[in-house]
Formats: C-alpha cells, structure tokens, sequence
C-alpha cells in the first residue's frame, strides 16, 4: 500500500529508510537539515497537513544562531529577516501601552504609564568577541517556514505531512506506522532510527513508555491571544518599542508579545484560574475588550486564534529507549517556562548533539550495534539531560522574577492561587464560588490605581517597585543569557578527561573563553590560505562537508611531529574507531600549517596544545604540549 500527500507525492513513502523523524516543528527540521548535511536518507512525518501559523518562541540564541551557521549560512538568513535590535532590545512594564515615553531615563519615579523599563543591550558591547554571530527575535512560525522550505529542498529528505507515526522499538531498528489522518490509510516503514520531535505532548515519548518528570506541577494556567494590530504596531513603535509589555492594570494583567511590528503582530498572555475561571469564558469579544483597556482606545484588532495552555516544567526520565534505537528531542525531552527562552534554542541543541552521533553509527552500517556505536548514542542522553535539568531550574527562577514587579503592587499570584483552592474546599455550588473569586480578582486588581495616590502604601510600593528596576539584573526577568547559551560543559558522556562540576554554582550571566574538555570551543578568527577569514568554529563543518561524514578535528598548534604522533595514538587507544583530521593553526603559513590567526592568537589559548574538536564544536580530549 502506498499513501501520497501533495507535498510527498513526486516522492511516495519509503519502504524503509536510515532515519525517521517524528514532527516538523523548529527542531524536527533542524534535525532534517543536519542529516542531509550528512547526506544521509530519512523521513520526516508530520500530523498537521500545514505548518503550524500560531507564534510560540521567537528569541534564537548565539549558541543555535552558530548552529544555523553550520546550514548553509541559515543564522544570515535569519538576522536579514529578523527585526533591527532596536525594536526589541527592552522588556517595559507599564500600567497601559498608551502614555509611554518616547525615551526612558533612569528616575526613581514613573512617567505616565510606564513602570519601568530594561535595556538588555545597554551596558553590552555590540560585538563582544564571543561568537561569530548574534543572538535575534524571529517569530517561531517564521523561522519553521524558512527552515521548511530549506528541508524540503533536500534531496535526502522525504516529507509526509497529515499523518500519525505508531513508532515500536525493536533492538535491530524500529517500525513506523504511519496511519494517514484523513483515509485512515495506514502505511509500515522500517528504519533504523527514530527521532521523536513531535513537541510537549510527545504520542513518540508516550509510546516508548517514557515518562516526564516535573517537580513544579502547574505553574500557571494561561490564555494566548494572537491577533494583528495596526494601530497599536505603530503606536508602540513610535513611543517605545520592546519585546515584550509586561501590563498591570485594574482591568487585568497579562504580558504582550511584540512578535513581528512590520507585520502587525503580537500574541497576549492572560493569566486565568480554573476552576473559577474556565478557558472558555475568554471568548474573541472578551479579549478584545480586554486589550483595549491596555491600549486606552477603540483600536483595530484582528484576532487570530484563542488557545489555553498550562505552563508547567518536565524533563524526560530519559532520552533514549531501552533498546537504543529511538532518541527524544525538544520539547519532547523536556518542557520549560518561556522566561529566558531555553525551549527551542535547547531543543536545536540537542539536535545537534544527537545527529553526528546517529551519522557515525550509520557509517558502520550494521544491524546490531557495536558497543561504541551503544556508547556513543548513550552519551546523548548523558550530555543532554542534565542540560535540560539545569535549563529547567533556571526557567523557574526566571518565572519567578517575573512576578516581582506584580508582587510589589500587591498583585500576588501566590494569593491568588491560594485563594483558589480555599474556594475550592468550601462546600456550595461552584457559579457561588466561581463569583466569589471573580469579585475578589477585580478587587484586587483596584490596587493598581492606587499606586498614583499619596497613600503612604502606595508610596510604598513605587519605591519598591523603584528599586526592582535599579536592580533590573537580579530582579526582572533577563534576555541574555551568556553563560547559559555559549559556556554550558558537559561533564559525562563521549568524553576523555571530563571533570565534574557543581551545577548549583554555575552562573548563566557569566561567560570567560577557556579550553575545557566538555565544553564549546571558544570563538575565535582564522585565516586560511587563501586569506578566506572564518571562525575556528567553521572546522568541524568545513572538514565534514569535505568528507560527507562526522569528522573530528585534532586542532594543533605549536606541535612538533613526535607530539602530533603522541596525540594520534592517545586518541586512536583513548577514543578508537575515531575518524578525524588534523589541522595545523599558528602565527604564520610555515610547513604544513593550514590557517593562521586572523589577530594575535587570545590571551586564553596556551602557547603549544591540542585539541579534539568534536563535529558539534565540543572538546572531547585535551592536552596542553607540556602533558603530553
């Protein structure tokens, strides 16, 4: 039996294939374009017949913009596509989006409507040396468009849309069913392996009897509005324009999401509470009512889509199935608040993590795994899990910093939620209940109109709030993230010489350049014969492209040949079946030396060293020239 869509239908379905990917959202199809980097067959499957136009994440970091970079220069794409810094470097906290300043000075007293204001890029260099890219807004849904596109340009890739994968786990391979939504039409591939991609509600995670771990419960149940504006894109582009609005007013709170201003587009969340508040109470005529108290004035509003979600925190029990064969990446894995943006830009991450692995173990093309090729998957779920585990952590502390501002105009949501569930125990009739919180919702919500007055409370609480914002870094929730995005380590996994280290003590704010087996290879320039300039970062994919196949890079500099050969021997005893090449850097073109230092070599590299450059950019073995 053969099922075609139309955008599979020049292609039909495989009977069988190396690899099967379940889902097509950002980090699906990143995993595509990573395995026809590689050059290697696979099937994409997607349930929904279209890609998804609803907007979700929209923050890429350094880290995943480097990622893109190894795609055929994606991360230029993306920044040419992306809205200019100066629409969404500031997070403002405001009473009303009307009365906001068209400038923000430091003062300890509001203007107007406005709050407060954070400038993440104010005291940040424009380059800072660190990457060779910079970290972007670009609305979710845009960039799976861009990536889908790119992904179904491939010749490796096959793409079925509008169907359910049945995956079942076998220790020699897997076999997909593909059941087609519309017919019912059911097709059976087999493969080797399976990539489950397919978001938070994973059918891929609950099918290999995977379970989420989540030590939060629901954090908050919420109401997204996605709707287009005109009025209000030009508005707040005129006065101040941010990435995101956090709004507290007397006819409710809630947060906009400034997704796209030359588009007209913005998502609002809205904090609800079941049982006395239901999703269904936020029809189109109530959010629109709602959005235009923010606004103050009758504006145009187009609502796209009405959707509930709970916000919660869960981390896979594991990443990898007991037989070994199918992998789980994304939110899949793992679930996070959206404060601080780890969701998608760690499930690209893991994608990247996992692909050359899978690649490898294909090119021994066997039906059993060797216990390297086991070793080698395994270490994805050693890497990556306790990445998601730390991820998670700080996504918490990040909702929680969201809150003081709320907290010091006396919008508690711990009171809130506690008076909830008080209503909840009362014995009676839930509509007598469900008033009951609603009229105390409303009275609480009056709290914000006080703050004007020249009640000593209120005053009170404008200092308070006063020195939240002078406190902006350790009080309000953050954009950028250094440490977190370029200086996570791994410290197990398909390493040689990792060291442990606490977890507890690790700073998302900072990053400093170092070698450190584990960790990201440190940015810096190059030069290579032709006097092409390019980031060290480049080699991995530079040498893979030349090979077609995971490729590690033994990095030397200042080596001489008896200690290039020690290098070579302790890798191939140390890491064996290892296919990598070696690449001379130094201060000039003598010998063999195939790139030089574009400036004098960082103050953090060692005079002589080594370095294996795994194919995701980690060191996987060190030696200075002295340890040898």
């Amino acid at each position: 039996m053969r099922v075609e869509t139309s955008i599979c239908a020049h292609r039909g379905i495989p009977e069988a294939v190396k690899v099967v990917i379940v889902g097509a959202g950002p980090v699906g199809l990143t995993a595509s374009l990573l395995l026809s980097k590689y050059r290697v067959p696979h099937l994409v499957v997607e349930q929904l017949t279209e890609p998804e136009n609803h907007p979700q994440a929209h923050f890429i970091n350094r880290r995943s913009m480097e990622i893109l970079r190894e795609l055929g220069g994606l991360d230029q794409t993306v920044q040419k596509r992306s809205a200019p810094m100066e629409e969404w470097r500031r997070f403002v906290y405001c009473t009303r989006l009307t009365g906001l300043p068209a400038t923000v000075h430091k003062s300890e007293k509001t203007t107007g409507s406005l709050l407060g204001a954070v400038d993440h890029f104010a005291d940040i260099p424009k380059n800072d040396g660190h990457s060779p890219v910079q970290v972007t807004h670009f609305p979710q849904h845009n960039f799976m468009h861009l990536l889908y596109r790119k992904a179904v340009e491939k010749t490796y890739c096959h793409f079925v849309v509008g169907h359910q994968a049945n995956v079942r786990d076998y220790p020699y391979g897997a076999t997909i069913i593909l059941t087609n939504c519309q017919t019912g039409q059911r097709h059976e591939i087999q493969t080797q392996f399976v990539v489950g991609a397919d978001g938070a509600h994973s059918s891929t995670r609950k099918q290999l009897n995977i379970d989420l771990d989540s030590a939060t419960g629901t954090l908050q149940h919420l109401i997204n509005v996605h709707f287009f504006s005109a009025h209000l894109s030009k508005q707040l582009k005129a006065n101040l324009p941010a990435m995101l609005y956090f709004l507290y007013s007397s006819a409710g709170v809630g947060v906009l999401v400034a997704h796209a201003f030359n588009q007209d587009e913005f998502v609002a969340q809205i904090p609800f509470f079941p049982p006395h508040q239901l999703s269904t109470d936020f029809d189109a005529n109530r959010c629109r009512t709602l959005l235009q108290k923010w606004t103050g004035a009758s504006i145009d509003i187009r609502i796209n889509s009405i959707r509930p979600w709970r916000m919660g925190v869960g981390v896979a029990s594991r990443f990898q199935s007991k037989n070994g064969r199918c992998f789980l990446i994304g939110d899949a894995a793992h679930q996070f608040t959206p404060a601080g943006g780890f969701g998608m830009n760690t499930g690209i991450q893991d994608a990247h993590n996992l692909i050359w692995k899978i690649v490898t173990a294909l090119e021994h093309n066997n039906t059993s795994l060797s216990d390297s090729d086991k070793n080698l998957l395994a270490s994805y779920e050693v890497e990556r899990q306790p990445i998601a585990r730390l991820n998670a952590k700080i996504s918490v502390q990040n909702f929680y910093k969201t809150l003081e501002v709320s907290n010091a105009i006396g919008l508690d949501l711990t009171t809130a939620n506690w008076l909830s569930r008080m209503l909840d125990r009362i014995p009676g009739p839930q509509s007598v209940k469900s008033c009951l919180f609603q009229t105390a919702i409303r009275l609480g919500l009056q709290q914000v109109k006080w703050l004007k007055s020249h009640h000593v409370i209120a005053r009170r609480r404008r200092n308070a709030i006063s020195h939240i914002f002078k406190n902006a870094r350790k009080q309000t929730l953050q954009l950028l993230f250094p440490g977190q995005d370029l200086g996570f380590i791994y410290t197990k996994g398909f390493l040689i010489g990792a060291k442990t280290s606490n977890m507890d003590q690790f700073d998302p704010f900072a990053f400093q350049p170092e070698l450190r087996v584990g960790g990201r290879l440190p940015h810096f320039w190059i030069v290579d014969k032709n006097g092409n300039r390019m980031s060290v970062l480049d080699l991995p994919s530079l040498m893979s492209a030349d090979a077609g196949m995971p490729l590690h890079v033994l990095l030397v500099i200042g080596l001489e040949k008896k200690d290039i050969k020690k290098c070579k021997d302790t890798i191939e005893t140390l890491i064996p079946r290892t296919k990598y090449t070696i690449t001379k850097l130094d201060s000039d073109f003598q010998g063999e030396t195939q790139f030089t230092f574009h400036h004098p070599s960082p103050a953090f590299l060692p005079a002589s060293f080594a370095v294996l450059i795994r194919p995701d950019g980690h060191i996987g073995w060190m030696h200075i020239a002295s340890h040898i």
